[in-house]
């Protein structure tokens, strides 16, 4: 089976936004899809976890570079 994956690029947005803009774009895509988000605000990091430990979003993957946050979720 092919997962479909939809990309949202937020380099330049900080906190709230990255996680604002994420949400509202879950809303948009069907369930058991997923969503990787690019992102270069660190802090982040937190609020993607919080949402996961929450069960708002399934956090699959998460990688890191010098300069981006690479987010791999699920919308369940």
């Amino acid at each position: 089976m092919n997962k479909k994956i939809t990309k949202l690029n937020l380099i330049g947005l900080k906190c709230p936004f990255p996680v604002l803009k994420t949400m509202k774009k879950l809303k948009e895509i069907p369930n058991n899809q997923y969503l990787e988000v690019v992102t270069d605000d660190f802090d982040a990091r937190k609020d993607f976890q919080e949402l996961n430990n929450n069960g708002k979003i399934l956090l699959i993957d998460l990688k890191k570079d010098n300069k981006n946050l690479f987010f791999l979720i699920k919308k369940v």
